[in-house]
């Protein structure tokens, strides 16, 4: 698949402010209309009609993949998302006020493999449009708001026979074999197996609860790191998903919803005021997301998933603030067409959005 029309959105994303790449609240705290408050005089009212709506959703980064796989793996990943909110966004403008949302959200990946291998210009890996639907109360510690999607899943790929795999791996090999010949004739076949279709359509269920020991006031949690929000999310796949593993005999029972469908992910944002070796500090974020298949037909607490995250600001200089985010990964991978191919890395990127 050709994303050509990526490109625009990548330099947007060059461009945007900096933030964390967590799982987000659906509405703005009190402090954060402020400042969105504060912007409008510098904005036209067609620019602050259109732009006030788009936010930012699962968080946004860029990173260097250049340490997995052999002499053909190296890449730039980058995973994005953002929603259109209808209407409104939520307004707390004090502890106890009841509000609600819908919006449209986006959620992708797309990679460019820089001196490796072609990209054209890149490579998709996952398109999530969903319609959401969010309520909540204001309030310091348990369910501070709730959560129901509508969403489809698919990674734009076309190749769903292993006749097709099979010329797309004669052809790998004939491009690269001479300039890469310590390369194993099997990972060509891998390389086919990135055209493999897959899609899903899902509704999913979920909110976020908030954990508060010392009873700091709503407006300070995202400081303390104390204080942390859980974002759960629960879904169904609707209908039959395009998921099988047609060219492995092995795995030709494996299922997309024994893997996936059970998302928890515990997120603490807090003000790190002693920086780490005189570099890192600043606004900061800890996260550990857990992954498991669905709780309603599947195979939940099996095949289990980890991912530790910590965004920060590394101070080049007084003035220049890089958002940079480390990781580490334990368990199988996002990626829908090896979705139940285990993988343990380490990365390091940025972490950027709107």
């Amino acid at each position: 698949m050709r994303c050509y029309f990526l490109y625009p959105l990548f330099c947007l994303l060059l461009l945007c402010n900096v933030s964390n790449a967590a799982p987000q609240l659906s509405g703005s705290l009190p402090e954060k209309q402020q400042e969105k408050r504060s912007e409008k005089g510098t904005q036209s009212p067609a620019q602050e009609s259109f732009f006030k709506n788009i936010q930012p959703y699962e968080g946004t980064e860029i990173y260097v993949d250049y340490f997995r796989g052999n002499d053909l793996d190296g890449a730039l990943d980058v995973q994005y998302s953002f929603k259109y909110v209808f209407g409104r966004d939520m307004n707390f403008k004090k502890e106890g006020d009841f509000d609600w949302n819908a919006a449209f959200s986006f959620s992708g990946e797309f990679d460019f493999y820089l001196g490796t291998r072609n990209s054209g210009p890149v490579v998709g890996r996952r398109y999530n449009p969903g319609f959401q639907l969010a309520w909540g109360t204001a309030k310091r510690d348990n369910f501070i708001e709730w959560r129901f999607s509508l969403e489809h899943e698919s990674n734009g790929q076309t190749s769903d026979s292993l006749p097709t795999l099979l010329s797309l791996a004669r052809d790998n090999k004939a491009q690269y074999a001479q300039k890469y010949p310590d390369i194993d004739n099997n990972y060509y076949l891998h390389m086919a197996t990135e055209t493999v279709s897959r899609s899903s359509d899902f509704v999913a269920v979920g909110g976020v609860y908030r954990v508060n020991p010392y009873d700091v006031d709503y407006n300070d949690c995202h400081s303390i790191f104390s204080c942390f929000d859980i974002h759960l999310k629960f879904r169904k796949i609707w209908g039959d998903a395009e998921d099988m593993v047609f060219w492995d005999a092995s795995k030709r029972h494996d299922r997309l919803e024994d893997y996936q469908g059970t998302d928890i992910t515990f997120v603490s944002q807090f003000l790190l005021e002693d920086r780490i070796l005189t570099l890192l500090g600043g606004q900061s974020t800890l996260s550990l997301r857990y992954r498991s298949g669905e709780i309603w037909g599947g195979d939940v607490g099996t095949n289990n998933t980890f991912d530790v995250s910590f965004t920060s600001h590394l101070h080049i200089t007084h003035e220049i603030q890089l958002p940079i985010i480390f990781s580490y990964h334990a368990g199988y991978l996002e990626e829908l067409y090896k979705y139940s191919e285990k993988a343990h890395y380490l990365r390091v990127g940025f972490a950027l959005n709107f």
